[in-house]
């Protein structure tokens, strides 16, 4: 083993040793001669002579790059030049001072063969400018992968010239390429952009919902998913969910779509297809729904609104109860009836040459077995409200307050109100947000569901009119409004007075977490918050409250008044928001039946007057059904 060592080193000394010798040296240099003059042919064999004694010859593979790097060689191939003066380098390394010394007479030195490896690349670089090819570039930036300052030349122009090509071709495939293969490049962005815009474009060109929806659950890391699903779902929305949809597609659409914007559209189309409007066809009452189709005939002498689920009708002077279908499930044999409320509804029955009063459930049947007999239209018995309703006492006359069981608890010791001597209506009696207004001996006062007074010694207000009272309904946005007999102001369930109201002015309750005052001295209105900071001032003939963001004015007519309900000047109503804006195009009266909630919108649509026909309008101020007859 030792001795095949020995021969192996031995084998190397001799050969490095006769790399330089005369004859390897004499050939290297007439080599280098030829090439200087250009004689090609002549260099060729001596060098590959040269090789074929020694392949570590440093210098033999020097004066191969020069032969291969130039230009005028019929033979040239920088790629074979820069491998040989890779391998001159390589073996340069291996060499003994005196082996350098004797090519260094020959101007080979280490300086030398950096240089030329320098120069190939330039070379190389130039090759790659007048060639115009990228995959040559490509080629070149790749075998020269070790010279940056020449491969990233190559590279920077290779990719302006691969760029181009694929502004050219400008396919979404292209670009993918682009950005893929040269992901460096400066290009490379903006390449990426072009193939995910012409991507969508490309895969959505149909416009179709289908084509959008496979898009984005396709590519769910796409800048454009979000687009094509908000074009999915106005596509969807409004291929599927047209007016003549039925309920089960638009509840599909809310269940596959729920963060969708078209998701409360849907929604509101689904409260539209099944809310019920009232509408008056020659001289008869019967039902729209919210896209103004008629789908309860108008065969009814009156009608009230959907409470509930359920409509209260007027057949041949006696009222009843509809179901959306139009089938009257209580029969009409009332003399009157009030809306559902809680599941119950209260009736007046001529029975026996007596006018009796109960409570029934959404059966007809009376829930207490009990009946209150009057001799006037006069209501005894008043709808629940928080589980609570009001009644009279037949033999005391006194007002009272039962549960749901049909049973007390608050005893009846309040009387209903009046005015003058005329028995009214209960103005006071229900709860609501926890309390209710009632009077006794003392005044009005605000009590609690046990009785117990918030407010009271409110005697002054004996002396308003019912219409005024209509002003109190208790507490709204944790609030109440309250006219006491030296000042006005708004009452907190705690007892104090947040709010008082100045001297001269007139107020109203709150609404939608605002409410109006009024100055009589001024004949301005003043909108204020629950701080008592006023937000809106406006100059109007009249106002009523705030409901879901929009209010309801007069604009027309406007008089001396010391309260809101003192005048009725010409009807010139519209709508405004908070910030005192008209909000439609469109100046409208107010219809005087209540079942139409004095204009406000209700499940979509409001009921107004307008060109005096009988019109439903949707929140857009788009007639959504009209009259074709005089109201």
């Amino acid at each position: 083993m030792k001795s095949f060592l020995l021969q192996v080193l031995l084998f190397l000394f001799i050969g490095i040793t006769l790399c330089y010798s005369s004859p390897q040296s004499d050939d290297l240099e007439k080599a280098l001669k030829a090439l200087h003059t250009k004689d090609f042919d002549t260099a060729k064999p001596l060098l590959e002579r040269l090789i074929a004694r020694n392949s570590f010859d440093a210098g033999g593979y020097y004066a191969l790059s020069i032969y291969y790097s130039e230009s005028d060689n019929k033979l040239h191939d920088f790629f074979k030049a820069y491998d040989y003066i890779l391998l001159a380098k390589k073996y340069y390394s291996t060499l003994t001072t005196k082996e350098r010394a004797t090519l260094e007479k020959l101007a080979i030195t280490q300086e030398q063969i950096e240089a030329q490896r320098q120069q190939i690349g330039q070379n190389a670089f130039q090759k790659a400018l007048n060639s115009g090819n990228v995959k040559e570039m490509d080629k070149i930036a790749e075998t020269f992968a070790a010279l940056p300052e020449v491969m990233n030349k190559i590279a920077n122009y290779r990719n302006e010239l691969a760029y181009k090509e694929t502004q050219q071709l400008n396919t979404y495939q292209a670009y993918q390429n682009f950005y893929i293969k040269h992901p460096d490049a400066k290009q490379a962005k903006e390449a990426k952009e072009k193939y995910e815009s012409q991507l969508y474009e490309h895969l959505t060109s149909e416009g179709t919902w289908q084509a959008y929806e496979k898009f984005y659950k396709t590519y769910p890391e796409s800048p454009y998913r979000l687009k094509a699903k908000q074009n999915y779902e106005r596509l969807y929305f409004e291929h599927h969910l047209t007016a003549g949809a039925s309920p089960s597609t638009y509840k599909k659409f809310i269940a596959e779509n729920p963060t969708s914007p078209y998701a409360k559209k849907a929604g509101d189309q689904l409260e539209a297809y099944s809310s019920l409007f009232p509408v008056r066809i020659h001289k008869k009452w019967g039902f729209i729904n919210g896209l103004g189709q008629v789908v309860i005939p108008a065969l009814y002498e009156k009608t009230g609104n959907f409470c509930e689920g359920l409509a209260r009708v007027r057949i041949n002077g006696k009222w009843g109860f509809i179901d959306p279908a139009g089938q009257e499930v209580i029969s009409a044999i009332y003399t009157n009836v009030r809306d559902f409320h809680e599941g119950i509804s209260t009736v007046m029955l001529q029975r026996n040459g007596h006018l009796e009063q109960f409570f029934i459930d959404k059966i007809g049947k009376n829930i207490f077995n009990k009946v209150y007999i009057s001799t006037s239209n006069h209501w005894f018995i008043h709808s629940f409200s928080e589980g609570i309703a009001a009644v009279q006492d037949p033999q005391t006359k006194k007002l009272g307050f039962i549960n749901k069981s049909g049973t007390y608890i608050i005893s009846p010791e309040f009387e209903y109100a009046n005015n003058q001597g005329t028995q009214l209506e209960f103005l006071f009696s229900y709860f609501h947000q926890g309390y209710a207004w009632v009077k006794d001996k003392d005044g009005f006062k605000l009590i609690d569901k046990e009785g117990k007074p918030l407010v009271k010694d409110m005697g002054s207000q004996a002396n308003r009119t019912s219409q005024q009272f209509n002003n109190y309904h208790s507490f709204t946005n944790g609030l109440c409004l309250v006219e006491g007999s030296k000042e006005s102001y708004y009452i907190n369930k705690q007892g104090s007075r947040p709010i008082v109201i100045p001297v001269g002015f007139t107020a109203e309750d709150f609404s939608d977490s605002v409410a109006w005052t009024y100055s009589k001295y001024e004949n301005k209105y003043y909108l204020i918050n629950a701080n008592g900071k006023t937000v809106l001032e406006l100059a109007a003939a009249k106002v009523y409250p705030f409901k879901d963001g929009l209010a309801i004015i007069q604009t027309e007519g406007v008089k001396n008044r010391a309260y809101f309900y003192d005048q009725t000047p010409t009807p010139a109503y519209t709508y405004i928001n908070k910030e005192g804006k008209s909000v439609f195009a469109i100046k409208f009266e107010l219809p005087k039946e209540s079942i139409h909630k004095g204009g406000y919108f209700r499940n979509g649509l409001a009921c107004i007057i307008l060109d005096n026909k009988q019109t439903y309008i949707n929140r857009e101020g788009k007639i959504v059904w009209q009259s074709t007859e005089s109201w």
